[in-house]
């Protein structure tokens, strides 16, 4: 059984992707990002309360999961949105 939240993140992660969808069918631009966990913010950083221990990333990184930084992560998608000028 999911935690409770998530199915909201789903659900809105949906609604993100069709928009995009329908919007690149009418010819617009369209983004729609799949940020994964990023270290000390978000779902991830809520469920463990407390910063990632180097056992938990390692755990969890076994299991597919890699941590970003909120200030790389974001550098890394502005730097994207320059390029698409």
């Amino acid at each position: 059984m999911a935690r409770a939240g998530q199915g909201n993140y789903g659900y809105a992660n949906s609604v993100c992707d069709m928009l995009c969808m329908s919007r690149r069918a009418a010819g617009l631009p369209a983004l729609a990002l799949a940020w994964g966990p990023v270290d000390h913010v978000g779902y991830v950083a809520e469920i463990l309360k407390v910063p990632l221990s180097s056992h938990s990333a390692h755990h969890l990184s076994g299991l597919g999961f890699t941590f970003k930084e909120a200030h790389c992560t974001l550098r890394h998608v502005f730097e994207y949105l320059k390029s698409c000028r």
